[in-house]
């Protein structure tokens, strides 16, 4: 460890890119978009997870992006957006 980061295979001293800093809260398209997905998608065999996915907006916005999977503070607390979200829902 050197100065107090630890220096891993993806740490941005090693790799020599700067790490991604985001306002608090950051809503999911501010950083995802529809464009951004599929730039990823260019490689085979990615899958896109979101991680603190909490809001309807965000669920919505990640699901319209296209990705994989979503990561939630309370699973509990998606499910009913889950269920509604299966009976159809519109992309802007």
């Amino acid at each position: 460890m050197a100065g107090g980061v630890a220096a891993g295979p993806f740490s941005p001293r090693r790799t020599g890119a700067a790490p991604l800093v985001l306002p608090s809260p950051a809503s999911f398209d501010a950083v995802w978009t529809a464009p951004a997905v599929q730039c990823f998608r260019t490689n085979p065999g990615v899958h896109i997870v979101a991680i603190a996915v909490n809001t309807e907006a965000d669920y919505k916005a990640a699901a319209c992006a296209g990705v994989d999977a979503v990561l939630a503070d309370s699973p509990k607390q998606m499910v009913p957006l889950r269920e509604a979200l299966r009976r159809g829902y519109t992309c802007p």
